[in-house]
């Protein structure tokens, strides 16, 4: 093998350069997304119960570039995710908890109609 080759197939030409320290965690429940023509930035807000307001906990600034990267392996990481852990629910829609607690209601005649989320 020559001093070029990386080794195995799909690997960049490139060397990765060495990681540092890892900065500082936080947890994040919601962020707000704004772009220009040269950057996308990405603001990482926390909101907890009895709080009156989110505060923000964490500001990233991407190249248009590096966010069209962190979408591709997003993406990919949810797809991961999904076929190990199942689908993941999004807020609008019915979920275990929901079919359990609500009103009792008789089942709709079409089995893939969600459940009635109760008197509307």
């Amino acid at each position: 093998m020559s001093s070029k080759d990386s080794g195995s197939p799909g690997e960049s030409a490139l060397p990765r350069p060495p990681l540092g320290p890892p900065g500082e965690v936080v947890y994040s429940n919601q962020i707000h997304v704004g772009q220009t023509p040269t950057e996308f930035v990405l603001n990482f807000l926390r909101y907890l119960p009895g709080e009156r307001e989110a505060s923000y906990v964490a500001r990233v600034v991407l190249s248009p570039v590096a966010a069209k990267m962190l979408f591709y392996v997003l993406r990919a990481a949810l797809a991961q995710y999904e076929a190990r852990f199942g689908e993941i629910p999004l807020p609008g829609k019915a979920s275990l908890a929901d079919a359990l607690f609500r009103s009792a209601q008789a089942p709709s005649s079409d089995p893939n109609e969600p459940p009635s989320m109760g008197d509307t």
